[in-house]
C-alpha cells in the first residue's frame, strides 16, 4: 500500500548544516561546491538533512547559479561567447547588439526563474494527488536542490539524458526522505510529474512549429 508518513515538528526545524545555507561560513563557490558534491554523492543524507521551512532565495539562487554556469560553461565548449557576445561589434549598431545580449541574459533569467516555479508547481500538485502532505515551500527547495544534476549536460551528446534521469533520481530520494515516502510512492512523484513536463514540452513545441510551419 501506498502510504506517506506527515511530517513532524521535528522535520519542520533546522537539522545539519547545508553549506549552501550558511552565509557565515566558508566562500561563494566553496559552499556551492560542497553543496552540489554532497547532493550528487550522498543525496539521502542531503536531502534528511535539508531544512524544511527555510527560505525560497537561498535554493532558488542555487538553482540560476547551476543553470547560468552550465549555459555559460556549455556556450565556450560548443562555440564561443567571446565572438561578439557581450559586446557585438563597434559604433551605433554595437551598442544596439550589446543592448540586446543584456535584454536577453536578463530574459532569460526571468524564463530559468519561471520554469523552476512551474516545474515546481507540477511536482506540488502530483504530490498532493498522490497524497503526500506537501508545503509548496518545502517542495520548491527539494526541487531546487535537484538542479545540481544539470551538471552533468557537460557531458557531450548523452549529457541531457543523464542529467534529466539523475535529477529523477535525487528527487526520488527527496521524496523518501524529505516527505518519509515508500519506495512505490516516491518513484511515482517523481515521475509522473517528470511524464507530464515532457508532454507538455512537446505539445508546446508541436504547436510553435505548427504555426511557424504555417506562417
Amino acid at each position: 500500500m501506498l502510504e506517506s508518513v506527515p511530517l513532524s515538528t521535528e522535520d519542520l526545524e533546522f537539522k545539519s548544516p547545508i553549506e549552501w545555507e550558511e552565509r557565515a561560513k566558508g566562500f561563494f563557490l566553496e559552499n556551492l561546491w560542497l553543496t552540489v558534491k554532497r547532493s550528487l554523492t550522498a543525496p539521502k543524507v542531503f536531502f534528511e538533512n535539508l531544512r524544511r521551512n527555510g527560505s525560497y532565495i537561498r535554493p532558488l539562487t542555487y538553482a540560476l547559479t547551476i543553470e547560468i554556469f552550465t549555459a555559460i560553461i556549455s556556450s565556450l565548449i560548443w562555440g564561443g561567447i567571446f565572438s561578439g557576445f557581450l559586446f557585438g561589434g563597434m559604433g551605433h549598431w554595437g551598442v544596439l547588439a550589446a543592448d540586446f545580449k543584456i535584454f536577453t541574459i536578463f530574459s532569460g533569467i526571468f524564463f530559468l526563474i519561471l520554469g523552476l516555479m512551474a516545474s515546481s508547481l507540477v511536482y506540488f500538485w502530483c504530490a498532493l494527488l498522490l497524497g503526500i502532505r506537501s508545503k509548496f515551500r518545502t517542495l520548491f527547495r527539494m526541487y531546487a536542490y535537484s538542479e545540481g544534476a544539470v551538471l552533468f549536460r557537460l557531458i557531450p551528446g548523452v549529457g541531457f539524458l543523464i542529467a534529466e534521469i539523475y535529477r529523477l533520481l535525487l528527487l526520488f530520494f527527496g521524496f523518501q526522505k524529505v516527505y518519509r515516502c515508500s519506495k512505490p510512492r516516491a518513484l511515482a512523484a517523481s515521475l509522473l510529474p517528470a511524464l507530464i513536463l515532457i508532454f507538455l514540452t512537446i505539445t508546446m513545441s508541436s504547436f510553435s512549429l505548427y504555426h511557424l510551419l504555417k506562417a
